[in-house]
Formats: structure tokens, C-alpha cells, sequence
């Protein structure tokens, strides 16, 4: 939703090749930020590359280089546009996008565009360090005779690929403005 607005305001284009913000990233002029969006872009998913084994790096804060470096050098999957295939590298990817484009914070832009806009006063990124006593908690295991509770990723690992908290409340108001057309246009 932040790509598309930052089209409409003339700052962007899911038209643009990848290489045009990562002058060096592989095969970057053959992928646009819509083969991000849609996604097919090829690109490897870097959620393949680490999980819950490696909690000394998913359960702390990274830097963004950290998490580039499990995708940025894999070989493409597929040529961009011809085959769909979910990969969280380019959400992550159009959030760094974002931040070059508006030069502020990911989580700042999509405050002021959405959260704010909408009054989403429930939704946020950080969710380790959330203290609300409505927060649910996520199991990896839950039975009579075992509860193991799953400890989320750091939001800087998930960062623009899934790192948002929200509640039924505030994506009700969310799916209501995309419905009413509140934040893009009809023809976006």
C-alpha cells in the first residue's frame, strides 16, 4: 500500500528496475518493484534461509545487511514475471525502498500513511516489546500436558515482510479504508 502511494505522489514507479535503488544487486534491471509486489520477481526467500534454529540471530535485533546477505548473491529462481512464487526478500527489499525514497524509517512512513490516517492506535512493530496484557501469546506447542511458547522474530528480521502487530479492530478499520478508498485511489 506504501509503494502504490508513493506512486501516486510522483516519488516512485512499480514500473522502476530494482538496480535503479540497488545499483549492484544481480539481475536487478531485469526485476521491477511490481515483480516485488505481485510476487514475482525470482528472487530467493530469505525466510528459507534462516528460522526458529537460529534464534541468536531472529530473536534480536540485526542490522538490515545481515538479513540482504541471506539473499542478496542466491542466483534467481526464475526469470522476473514468468512463474509466482511468495518470497519475503522483496517485501523486505520494498521497505528499504521506502526508506530511500522518503528518507525516513519504514515504520514511520507507514505510521504517517496508514496507521495514523486510519487511527490503527492497536497496530504496531514491535511486538517482543509490546507490554499490553491483551497481547496474545504463540505457541509452538500447546496440550493438557505441554505449553512451549514460540518466541516471535525480532521485528527488524521480519521488518517490512511481515513485522507489523495489529488487532481485529484496527484491520477492520484497515480493510475498510482499502474497501471506502480511503488511502489509494480508485485507479491505484
Amino acid at each position: 500500500m506504501v509503494i502504490l502511494k508513493l506512486q501516486e505522489e510522483g516519488k516512485l514507479s512499480v514500473n522502476d528496475p530494482l538496480d535503479k535503488y540497488f545499483p549492484d544487486y544481480p539481475d536487478g534491471n531485469k526485476t521491477k518493484l511490481k515483480n516485488l509486489l505481485d510476487p514475482t520477481s525470482g528472487i530467493y526467500n530469505y525466510t528459507i534461509g534462516i528460522g526458529k534454529e537460529d534464534s541468536a540471530i531472529v530473536c534480536h535485533p540485526v542490522k538490515k545487511r545481515l538479513i540482504m546477505n541471506v539473499f542478496y548473491h542466491k542466483p534467481l529462481d526464475f526469470a522476473p514475471g514468468t512463474k509466482f512464487k511468495y518470497d519475503n526478500s522483496g517485501y523486505y527489499l520494498l521497505g528499504m525502498i521506502i526508506e530511500k525514497v522518503t528518507g525516513k524509517p519504514y515504520e514511520q512512513v507507514v505510521r504517517k500513511l496508514i496507521f495514523d490516517p486510519l487511527h490503527m492506535d492497536h497496530s504496531g512493530f514491535d511486538i517482543l516489546n509490546l507490554q499490553d496484557t491483551s497481547k496474545a501469546t504463540d505457541y509452538d506447542k500447546l496440550s493438557a500436558s505441554q505449553q512451549v511458547i514460540s518466541h516471535p522474530w525480532d521485528s527488524t528480521v521480519s521488518y517490512a515482510a511481515g513485522g507489523i502487530y495489529s488487532t481485529s479492530g484496527d484491520l477492520y478499520k484497515w480493510a475498510k479504508a482499502i474497501a471506502d478508498k480511503q488511502i489509494l485511489t480508485e485507479n491505484s
